[in-house]
C-alpha cells in the first residue's frame, strides 16, 4: 500500500475516532476555551464570578451549556478540513485558523447576548433564536470559504477523494491487462495486430461478395424459369377469316 493510500485511511479514520462519544473531545478542549474568555471580557464592564460554567452578575447568571459551546460546529471544520486532500503543513494551518476564528466569534456572539440581556432587550429570545438557528450555519460557511481563499485550496472536500479513487479503478483493468501481456515479446505483439487487422480487412470483401452472390441468385430464380417456358418470345398471330 503506497504512502497516500495509507495517508487517505488515516485522514477518514481520524474523522471517525474524534466524533466518538458525543463530540467528547470538541467539548473538553473548548468548553474552556469559550467560559474563560467569556467571564474574563465581561468582568472588564461588570463584576461577574465565575463558578464553574456559569458567570454571575450583579442581578443575573449565564450558564454556558454544551450548546453555546457548539462542539458540533468545530467537529464539522474538523471533517471539512481532513476530508480536503490537501499538504500537511497547509492542513496544519488551515486547521488552527478555523479553529480560532470560529472559536473568537463564538465568544463574541455569548458576550454580545449577554449586553443584551443586561439591557433587557425586547426581542432577546427572537435574535437568540434566529441567530442559533441561521447565523451558526452562516457562520461556518464563511469560515470555510475565506479559509479557501486565505489557503488558496483548490479540492472539494470528500469529492476530490472519491474522484481519484473511482479514477484509480478505471484504471485498474487496462494496468492488469498489461501486466498480464508483459511477458509476450514485441515480436509476437506486432505480429498478432497484422494478423487481426489482415483479417480484418479480409473479412469485409467476403462478406460483401457474398451478398451480391445471394442477390444474383435471386434474379437467376427469376429469371430462369420465364427463359424455360419462352413467354417474352411469344407473340400472339391473330388470324381474322371473313
Amino acid at each position: 500500500m503506497s504512502d497516500k493510500k495509507v495517508y487517505l485511511f488515516a485522514r477518514y479514520l481520524l474523522i471517525v475516532l474524534f466524533g466518538l462519544f458525543n463530540l467528547k473531545f470538541f467539548y473538553s478542549v473548548f468548553t474552556p476555551l469559550t467560559i474563560y474568555p467569556v467571564y474574563w471580557i465581561v468582568s472588564l464592564f461588570r463584576e461577574a464570578s465565575l463558578s464553574s460554567n456559569l458567570v454571575s452578575l450583579e442581578s443575573f447568571a449565564v450558564e454556558i451549556i454544551p450548546a453555546c459551546v457548539a462542539g458540533a460546529a468545530y467537529y464539522l471544520l474538523f471533517i471539512l478540513n481532513l476530508s480536503t486532500p490537501i499538504k500537511i503543513d497547509k492542513r496544519i494551518k488551515s486547521l488552527v485558523f478555523l479553529f480560532l476564528v470560529f472559536l473568537a466569534f463564538n465568544i463574541l456572539r455569548i458576550v454580545g447576548f449577554i449586553w443584551l440581556f443586561s439591557i433587557g432587550y425586547e426581542y432577546f429570545d427572537a435574535a437568540h433564536n434566529l441567530v442559533w438557528h441561521f447565523g451558526s450555519t452562516i457562520l461556518l460557511v464563511l469560515v470555510w470559504f475565506v479559509n479557501v481563499k486565505l489557503f488558496k485550496i483548490k479540492e472539494i472536500p470528500v469529492y476530490s477523494d472519491f474522484r481519484k479513487i473511482f479514477s484509480e479503478i478505471k484504471r485498474f483493468p487496462k494496468s492488469s491487462l498489461s501486466r498480464s501481456v508483459a511477458g509476450t515479446s514485441s515480436r509476437d505483439l506486432k505480429l498478432n495486430k497484422f494478423k487481426a487487422s489482415r483479417r480484418k480487412r479480409q473479412e469485409l470483401p467476403v462478406l460483401e461478395r457474398t451478398q451480391e452472390s445471394y442477390f444474383k441468385e435471386f434474379l437467376v430464380s427469376l429469371i430462369l424459369p420465364l427463359e424455360r417456358s419462352k413467354l417474352w418470345v411469344i407473340k400472339p398471330k391473330w388470324r381474322i377469316k371473313w
